[in-house]
């Protein structure tokens, strides 16, 4: 399984430097389920336009440089 919400650390750095717009939903439901189940999810490399696009579906988006 690629994402382990129950075993993987507290706190997750998801590195989208090669993150296609289409993921952006993907990437919603999986900071979801990360968020549910008491994890913080932060977001790497994310480009301005996916930064963009998960602010309008207001997803609250954490980024690290």
């Amino acid at each position: 399984m690629l994402f382990d919400m129950q075993n993987d650390p507290a706190h997750v750095t998801i590195d989208c430097a090669h993150l296609h717009d289409s993921a952006i939903a993907a990437l919603e439901a999986v900071q979801g389920r990360y968020e549910r189940a008491g994890k913080r999810v932060v977001f790497a490399h994310l480009s301005p336009r996916c930064s963009g696009l998960l602010a309008r579906a207001e997803v609250e988006v954490r980024v690290s440089a």
